[in-house]
């Protein structure tokens, strides 16, 4: 991500973007694998991924009031033409001679890693001393 002529943000991708949108906002950043498929929406700070599917699930799960075109679904390797965003999370994108219109509520949300959480002040659990702990070699204590 560049921010006023200086970079803001920087990550490598497993894939070659073949189109990318920024809501006017600046609060996502939308990009297309053309490889496999895959719409994927990031939050621009740090680039966190947030949201992703697969460009043909979008088009196959969209009513009529989504779609503008042609009423059958593209081949699965038809490629995106056009990437557009807005500050709502609204997208469109066009493929195979269809417009598709959709919501960020339409992708996948990522996992997020789970948080590890600190040991209460008050826990009273302590290790059992190795000395205290008996082994078949301590003869037995008379």
């Amino acid at each position: 991500m560049i921010d006023g002529g200086k970079v803001s943000s920087r990550r490598d991708l497993h894939y070659a973007c073949s189109s990318l949108a920024l809501s006017p906002d600046g609060t996502r950043l939308m990009t297309y694998d053309a490889d496999s498929g895959v719409l994927r929406m990031y939050d621009p700070d740090g680039l966190k991924l947030t949201h992703q599917r697969f460009a043909i699930d979008v088009l196959s799960a969209s009513d009529e009031r989504q779609l503008v075109g042609f009423a059958e679904l593209p081949p699965v390797n038809a490629a995106l033409s056009a990437l557009a965003l807005d500050d709502n999370g609204r997208f469109a994108f066009a493929v195979f001679g269809q417009v598709c219109g959709a919501h960020i509520s339409h992708l996948t949300a990522t996992e997020t890693p789970p948080t590890v959480t600190p040991t209460p002040a008050g826990d009273t659990h302590k290790p059992t001393p190795a000395s205290a702990i008996k082994t078949p070699s301590d003869p037995p204590k008379s």
